[in-house]
């Protein structure tokens, strides 16, 4: 058994509340551990994830702080007075708006932080976006759709033609001279303009200027003469002249001789000036000019964790993006393929990408840590664990991009356990100062016989373990008390006792009294040390006359004829009359002596008022002494005591004969209290053995919430104590119906279908109130009630019904608890003086999945709602519930079939049980047998033989006469008068026929028990 002392069953720890609902920590920049906390746990708070910190985490202890603290406190400041640890917010970079045409004030915003996305001059959206900076440092939200605006077309006038029309902000295009007129190709750029509707063509440099040329020079005659046999150029001239995409041109339709121009398309940049190209004879002439692409700017991916190979990609080209950044994975289809556009923007969709998962942080015992199923930038605490002291903060670690928690250790040091074992019974000192984790020996004190235990310092800052068994060791014989004077007591006496030695039979004390040894150390070994009695030995005479048993009233000389009487002395018993002695002529004497019988003190009456005692006196003769003296198990405050068989003097200890009994001084003797093998430091156990003495009981059972590991040791046991000091009694092993959980594999090979099974187990007490209207002993009923052979059926069908499970894996156990057995050795409170029923119950259900059996078995009730649940539905209120204990267990049972992925058994809490099995105890009952009235009742009939009463099927009367009686009274409907008047017809009946009078008169309860008593024993009920 453990060293720690059994928790009290009303005393519950303070349960602390959520801490992130106590300002400041209701801030979002802080993550805790602190929640639902049992007062002395202690918890940490750390920065969130978005969030850097500066300095170090903090502890929070549940210390039962106010309200407004949730019970948190720490450095001696309640939660809402502490100082938090210092969080920085970290700045995002995922999603930064990197769009063309488009404004924001995104740059440098930190976790949580909001800004705005819109259109620049010369481009328009569908509305302002909001964006927002998430804590995995991505901006959350929807970019908003930006168009670039579109300038219009100019008219350059007459003589200038150009590749301006329906250009976008940011387009370039050429005016030049056409046939006839003179000038330099100028450049124009479409352009953002607010005095001009949003846009408008601007000259890159001059603006353009053709003039006509001199008519000398122009002869209209030949150019028409060309025109009319010249071929102009169209498509096919273009294509030749290899005008791809990246140019940007007007010769799609020129006339022969007539001049186009050719430039640098959108997304290509120009070297040098634009190309004139001539038509002729349907061929394109000229150079192309110089035109490069340009690499796109805008768009790049940039979702978070993504990584890409676009930088430097140019006008057509294509590139990929991946979850390539450190800590992520993808989380989609893989890598998204992008493509530059000639507005300089890539085109393609982020891919899907996720911060990766961190593998479980493990650490030693003395650290206790929430860094279990953490992602990549993910932050938790380590502190240290029950039992450990932490010295200075705790630490925060980080879910790192090659997945592992990673962070520098607290420094805990393992607090010292304490214990309160006896130094008395136990040598404990390696057990001084042992810490958390750490174990010692515990062993029995010199004295004892030998034996040890390990027991570990506990989390809790107990030891536990078992305890050895250390009983008192027997002192061995001494030569000295084997001396034929004197006798003694002290064969079994062992360490701490005392035993009494004294004159032996056939030895009278010359001084003094008797004399108490004491078994003790002496010298390091066990030994009997004390001093003898002064004895010595009585001496009978041989002379016949006077005899020790006879005497006479003869002169030392009696004369021819004459003659005396002898008679039997005091303290003698006589068989006959006295006898005359004659002297007869011949000088002989005549007669005969009497036969004396010496008087023997009774002692029988000693052994029964007396039992603390032993004594010599068993036998012991008129005038003779013996001794009596505290026998082992009690403590003497003096040596053996005298008595004497007398016929006078102190008072009679025992019933006199002839006048003689034993007198003498009753020795003081004082039971010693039981210190061996007391059941303590056991959770499960509860037991009022503390303070017990010898001959005395004492109850152990089961803790509340525990039940017995086997349902036929039953719930309690009843312990003796001994003479030796040792309680004995049969251990009582009980196993706890709370939330455990415990994974046990079941078979991997050939399983493909298991039925779950959820197996049910508790009991409850019913114990009847102080309600009775009489006052005739109730265990009359409670008998009735578990001799009844329709209880167990009820009870089963009531159980199937209220659990949903089959009556056929019912199994029950009702009983009566007598008050005598339970209360043996204790100090009776006023429900304890009576007997009360307990039922004790299995059942199961089975279901295809282990999902359907544990849905159906997690429903959760409290014991206090369980127990006023039942106690209400006590429809007679004369009972009150008590619940004893539950236990739930589901478990798997493996198909054959093919291989397939182990199951496992749990075990779960399953509060709800009782208060599905016990809210029907009246209701559905309806007492089973009390409800069938004169249905079921049965007659008396006096067994003349036997002298005892049966019931029999004659004389239906009477025994319904008696089930009225008994319901008017349990239900408390009527007060006795108007019971008696009631039954009286039926009762008269059944009274006459189990020969007891009855008028029909009785006003008084006192009456009216003395009925109902007969009655009962007229039912063949024994008190």
């Amino acid at each position: 058994m453990g060293a720690s002392p059994t928790p009290s069953s009303s005393a519950q720890a303070t349960v602390c509340g959520k801490l992130s609902d106590i300002l400041p920590f209701a801030s979002p920049e802080f993550k805790d551990s602190c929640q639902g906390l049992s007062f002395g746990q202690s918890c940490s708070v750390l920065c969130e994830t978005g969030w850097d910190i500066d300095g170090d985490a903090i502890t929070m202890l549940c210390n039962n702080t106010p309200a407004q603290s949730a019970g948190y406190g720490t450095g001696g400041l309640p939660a809402v007075n502490s100082t938090p640890p210092t969080c920085v917010a970290k700045p995002c970079a995922a999603r930064l708006p990197n769009i063309r045409g488009a404004t924001h004030n995104c740059e440098n915003k930190t976790t949580l932080q909001t800004c705005t996305v819109d259109a620049a001059l010369g481009f328009t959206s569908d509305g302002v976006a909001t964006l927002q900076c998430g804590t995995d440092g991505e901006f959350k939200g929807s970019f908003p759709s930006i168009e670039a605006a579109v300038c219009p077309t100019p008219t350059f006038g007459i003589g200038v033609a150009s590749t301006c029309a329906n250009k976008t902000i940011g387009a370039e295009c050429w005016a030049y001279c056409v046939s006839g007129y003179t000038g330099s190709s100028q450049a124009y750029s479409c352009v953002a303009d607010s005095n001009a509707g949003g846009a408008a063509l601007a000259p890159v440099g001059s603006a353009i200027s053709c003039s006509a040329r001199r008519l000398v020079d122009f002869n209209p005659s030949d150019a028409t003469a060309r025109r009319l046999v010249g071929a102009g150029c169209g498509e096919p001239a273009v294509a030749a002249f290899g005008l791809t995409n990246a140019y940007e041109h007007s010769c799609a339709t020129v006339a022969d001789t007539e001049i186009c121009i050719c430039h640098c398309n959108f997304g290509w940049a120009l070297s040098g000036d634009a190309s004139l190209l001539t038509c002729q004879d349907g061929v394109l002439t000229g150079s192309l000019p110089s035109c490069s692409p340009v690499a796109c700017t805008y768009n790049l991916p940039s979702a978070l964790g993504v990584t890409h190979n676009c930088s430097g990609v140019t006008t057509g080209g294509s590139c990929s993006a991946t979850c390539g950044a450190p800590g992520f994975a993808n989380s989609g289809s893989g890598p998204e393929v992008f493509e530059c556009l000639a507005t300089g923007e890539f085109q393609g969709q982020d891919p899907s990408c996720a911060p990766a998962p961190c593998e479980n942080l493990t650490l030693a015992s003395q650290f206790e840590h929430n860094c279990r199923g953490m992602v990549f930038q993910d932050a938790c605490a380590v502190s240290c664990a029950e039992g450990y002291s932490l010295t200075g903060p705790p630490s925060q670690y980080i879910c790192g991009a090659n997945a592992i928690v990673e962070g520098a250790l607290p420094t805990c040091a393992a607090n010292p356990c304490s214990h309160t074992m006896s130094g008395e019974v136990f040598q404990s000192d390696s057990c001084n100062g042992v810490t958390t984790g750490s174990s010692c020996t515990v062993s029995c004190q010199q004295g004892m016989i030998p034996n040890s235990g390990e027991m570990t310092c506990h989390s809790s800052g107990l030891l536990v373990g078992t305890l050895p068994l250390c009983l008192p060791a027997q002192c061995p014989q001494t030569p000295a008390l084997g001396a034929p004077a004197v006798a003694h007591n002290c064969e079994n006496a062992s360490f701490g006792q005392s035993c009494s030695v004294y004159c032996a039979t056939g030895y009278k004390l010359t001084q003094g009294k008797g004399e108490l040894w004491h078994c003790d150390l002496v010298n390091g070994s066990l030994a009997l040390t004390g001093s003898l009695p002064t004895c010595e030995a009585l001496t009978c005479s041989i002379d016949l006359n006077p005899s020790d048993s006879w005497t006479d009233n003869c002169s030392a000389e009696l004369e021819v004829g004459e003659s005396c009487i002898q008679s039997c002395r005091k303290g003698y018993m006589q068989n006959g009359s006295a006898e005359s002695i004659l002297c007869n002529s011949d000088l002989t004497v005549g007669g005969r002596r009497p036969q004396c019988q010496s008087v023997v003190c009774d002692t029988e009456q000693l052994n029964g008022q007396f039992q603390f005692l032993q004594h010599s006196c068993d036998g012991v003769t008129a005038d003779r002494s013996c001794f009596a003296f505290c026998r082992v198990g009690f403590v003497a405050e003096q040596g053996a005591v005298e008595w004497i068989c007398a016929d006078g003097g102190s008072a009679a200890l025992t019933e006199p004969v002839n006048g003689f009994a034993l007198r003498g001084v009753i020795p003081s003797c004082v039971a010693q209290v039981c210190k061996y093998n007391i059941p303590a430091g056991d959770p499960s156990i509860s037991h009022n053995c503390t303070n017990v003495s010898t001959d005395e009981t004492c109850i152990v059972s089961c803790a509340d919430g525990w039940l017995p590991r086997s349902p036929e040791t039953g719930f309690e046991t009843m312990y003796t104590c001994g003479s030796d000091r040792v309680l004995n009694g049969k251990p009582l092993s009980c196993t706890k119906g709370t939330t455990s959980v415990a994974s046990v594999a079941l078979s991997t090979t050939r399983t493909t279908t298991t039925t779950w099974t959820v197996f049910l187990r508790g009991a409850v007490k019913l114990q009847p109130l102080q309600k009775w209207p009489l006052t005739f002993k109730h265990n009359y009923l409670l008998q009735y009630f578990v001799s009844d052979p329709d209880v167990k059926p009820a009870l089963a069908t009531a159980i199937a019904s209220a659990l949903n499970v089959s009556v056929h894996s019912i199994e029950l156990n009702v009983t009566i608890l007598a008050a005598d057995i339970r209360n043996a050795g204790r100090r009776l409170s006023e429900n304890d003086t009576k007997d009360m029923i307990l039922v004790e119950y299995a059942c199961s259900r089975s279901f295809p999945s282990l999902a359907l059996a544990t849905d159906w078995a997690s429903r959760e009730i409290s014991l206090e709602e369980v127990e006023a649940s039942i106690n209400e539905n006590l429809a007679s209120g004369l009972f009150q519930a008590q619940v004893l204990g539950f236990e739930l267990e589901i478990s798997g049972l493996p198909v054959v079939s093919e291989p397939s992925e182990p199951s496992a058994l749990w075990v779960l809490p399953f509060a709800a049980l009782l208060f599905l099995c016990f809210s029907f105890v009246v209701g559905s009952l309806c007492y089973a047998h009390l409800c069938r009235g004169k249905e079921a009742a049965a007659a008396t009939a006096i067994d003349e033989e036997q002298g005892k009463t049966t019931l029999t099927e004659e004389n239906g009367n009477a025994n319904a006469g008696a089930i009225v009686v008994l319901e008017a009274a349990q239900v408390g409907e009527v007060r006795a008068g108007e019971v008696a008047a009631v039954v009286t017809e039926d009762l008269e009946v059944m009274l006459q026929e189990v020969g007891v009078g009855f008028d029909g008169s009785s006003e008084s309860d006192e009456e009216l028990n003395e009925v109902v008593e007969a009655a009962m024993d007229g039912l063949g009920f024994v008190d």
